[in-house]
């Protein structure tokens, strides 16, 4: 073997020797990144969880969250989104497993149990589905308008219409003495489009229009949810020939 040979396989094996360091340093440091801020890493995936979500890749998503937890078992957020992929993809004993979980790290978080109660409702568990939502109900001080709505929502579904509507109308106070305007906006519609709902379950014509006037005159409504609205009236108001005290006047004026 000649000189050049030599060299040549020297400077191969020390380039080789380099690289292996250099392959093996990179490794060694994204372990140490990793091993050192989880969080950083939880966040990524969470990221990609919620993106995976959004695109209906579930199963991506379940695996990305669950990722989550291996990491870092005690943090609670992870599992709160889960419950909601497994809600999404029907899995309720799923869901309704890690809700418990999550429930048992965040003991003070209303939403939790909100979620927890409908998971339970939906599983047709409705005493368990009660206790939660009543835990739900404590915590929020019955002051969140979502929690408030489930309750009235989960009333009505188990015949108690008296209980169904107390709670639409606490949730209708909450979303009027809410400070920011756009919110209360879309809050008010929200509870009062769930109060014309309660109305059309029990076919309640005559309140199902006044409930949708109401609806005009609180809230700013965009021309195409007006005419959503106004057909509301026009089905219940003629098909129906309701003989109320309503004066169609009002009614003309509200969805001309």
């Amino acid at each position: 073997m000649n000189a050049q040979q030599i060299s040549f396989n020297r400077n191969h094996r020390l380039k080789k020797g380099v690289f292996l360091k250099i392959k093996t340093a990179f490794i060694l440091t994204s372990f140490v990144v990793s091993f050192l801020f989880p969080s950083d890493q939880i966040d990524r995936l969470m990221s990609d969880a919620q993106s995976d979500y959004k695109k209906g890749n579930f199963d991506d998503s379940v695996s990305n969250l669950l990722k989550c937890i291996a990491i870092d078992s005690k943090y609670s957020r992870p599992y709160l989104n889960l419950a909601v992929v497994y809600r999404a993809q029907d899995k309720l004993g799923l869901a309704s497993g890690v809700l418990k979980t999550y429930t048992s790290l965040e003991q003070n978080d209303p939403n939790g149990f909100g979620l927890y109660s409908s998971v339970l409702f939906e599983s047709g568990k409705t005493n368990e589905s009660f206790l939660k939502l009543s835990n739900a109900l404590k915590l929020s001080k019955f002051k969140d308008v979502e929690i408030l709505k489930t309750a009235s929502f989960l009333f009505l579904k188990v015949g108690s219409l008296t209980n169904s509507l107390e709670m639409n109308d606490l949730a209708l106070a909450v979303a009027r003495n809410n400070s920011d305007e756009r919110y209360r906006n879309f809050q008010l519609r929200s509870v009062i489009d769930s109060r014309i709902g309660i109305f059309r379950e029990i076919d309640d014509c005559e309140r199902v229009v006044s409930e949708t006037i109401k609806l005009f005159k609180e809230v700013s409504l965009n021309p195409t949810d007006r005419v959503v609205y106004s057909n509301i009236i026009l089905n219940y108001l003629w098909p129906n020939y309701i003989a109320t005290s309503i004066d169609c006047s009002v009614v003309s004026s509200k969805i001309s």
